[in-house]
């Protein structure tokens, strides 16, 4: 019986240490890497995780490396499909030439993330920059212990983000520093039980030899940043470069149904606008607006624009109201084609200024701004084409509706645009 339990304790002991090995033999490399030349992304992130006896938790040990041409720009990863408690690690160029600067920091919601006081531990390993190549390996004590959005090591499916801006100017030790919104991000997963080691002396990962790919790592996104931006700039170049010019003509028309023709119409692109807006808002939320940046102006100027549509609208109402009580313009009358043109002019202006902003092809810019002159001939040549209809039609001439008791509405904003 003594000689069973010896042997039975042996074959634990072998079995507990197959085990061991085992686990180190099958944890392997985790590498997940962007390179996207038209969003001038190239970032990558290794990991592994090692369990830590005397905390009881599991410390992660990280590489990170992006490429940041002329020392320009920030690239980040986060735990969680979201950035609302991400627990996100950052790297950019440092105030010298050969500094790297690593940040830690979360956020709430769509906030610019920053650090807290309550973020775990984490250690510099090694920085070094090779060409415009960043690279920083670090460890961050206790990591699967962060409650928010966080990392399991169990999980084969776990969901990071990474983001990046290509042009915004760190090059500062200050991790604290301020950011701007990302230019490219996205959601991906990795299989976390690939490097978990339960009982190996902890080591930083290194990339692998064969080039900046992914290694047990996946994209998980049916919508790419840019096309949820682009869907901001449909909705907006719809409005303002189509649908509303073609409410202008409408009334300036003198068509029978002209009035019914342009508030048709013009709802329709407040419609479309306050949409756009409202998706850029949701995609850029929390973000500072510096004026002095394009995409500060751009965003500033949408603001004004937002305002400027639910204030039109109200205008043209009181406008008809008062028409039908006096039968003439008021000053009222007066604004609400000012607040019309100004909103049109700017928001032409604030489209080729989102086209800049997302760098587009020159050919892009040519299309808009050929678009916004037909829709400026549109307008422009309405009346006429307006007056040939009547004639045709045996109505009454475009001035001659205004001159009666009851008068005609459409026809009192053409007069007025000839006046």
């Amino acid at each position: 019986m003594r000689f069973l339990s010896i042997k039975c304790s042996a074959n634990w002991v072998t079995l507990t240490a197959l085990v061991g090995v085992f686990s180190s033999i099958t944890a392997a490399q985790l590498q997940f890497c962007r390179v996207d030349e038209s969003l001038r992304t190239d970032q990558c992130l290794a990991l592994s995780t090692f369990h830590n006896e005397t905390t009881n938790s599991n410390d992660f040990y990280l590489l990170l490396s992006a490429k940041f041409k002329n020392r320009m720009g920030y690239a980040a990863f986060g735990t969680g499909s979201t950035m609302d408690g991400s627990l996100m690690f950052l790297i950019y160029p440092g105030v010298r030439d050969k500094d790297v600067t690593i940040s830690l920091r979360t956020t709430n919601y769509h906030y610019p993330p920053e650090p807290s006081d309550n973020m775990p531990d984490y250690r510099t390993i090694k920085t070094w920059v090779e060409g415009d190549y960043h690279n920083a390996q670090l460890v961050c004590y206790g990591c699967d212990q962060w409650e928010r959005n966080n990392a399991n090591i169990t999980s084969r499916t776990q969901s990071w983000i990474f983001s990046n801006h290509y042009d915004y100017v760190m090059q500062t030790d200050d991790v604290k520093k301020p950011l701007s919104l990302h230019t490219d991000y996205d959601v991906f997963e990795l299989d976390m039980t690939v490097s978990h080691y339960a009982d190996k002396t902890p080591v930083a990962p290194e990339l692998i030899d064969n080039g900046r790919k992914s290694v047990g790592a996946e994209v998980n996104s049916s919508w790419k940043p840019s096309q949820l931006f682009a869907l901001h700039g449909f909705l907006l170049a719809s409005a303002f470069v189509v649908l509303m010019p073609l409410g202008v003509a409408g009334i300036r028309s003198g068509h029978p149904t002209a009035f019914k023709i342009h508030w048709v119409i013009q709802l329709t692109s407040v419609a479309f606008a306050v949409s756009g807006m409202m998706w850029g808002i949701y995609l850029t939320w929390g973000h500072p607006i510096t004026i002095k940046t394009s995409n500060g102006a751009h965003k500033a100027l949408g603001f004004t624009l937002l305002i400027s549509m639910v204030l039109t609208p109200m205008l043209g109402y009181l406008h008809h109201v008062r028409y039908l009580k006096i039968g003439r313009a008021t000053g009222v009358t007066l604004w609400h084609r000012r607040f019309g043109a100004s909103s049109l002019a700017s928001g032409w202006i604030n489209v080729l200024l989102g086209l800049w902003i997302a760098d587009q092809p020159a050919l892009y810019f040519i299309l808009g701004i050929g678009m916004m002159a037909c829709s400026s001939s549109i307008i422009y040549f309405a009346p006429s084409w307006g007056a040939r209809f009547t004639r045709a039609g045996g109505t009454l001439g475009e001035y001659g509706a205004v001159k009666g008791g009851g008068g005609s509405e459409q026809g009192l904003l053409q007069k007025e645009d000839h006046m």
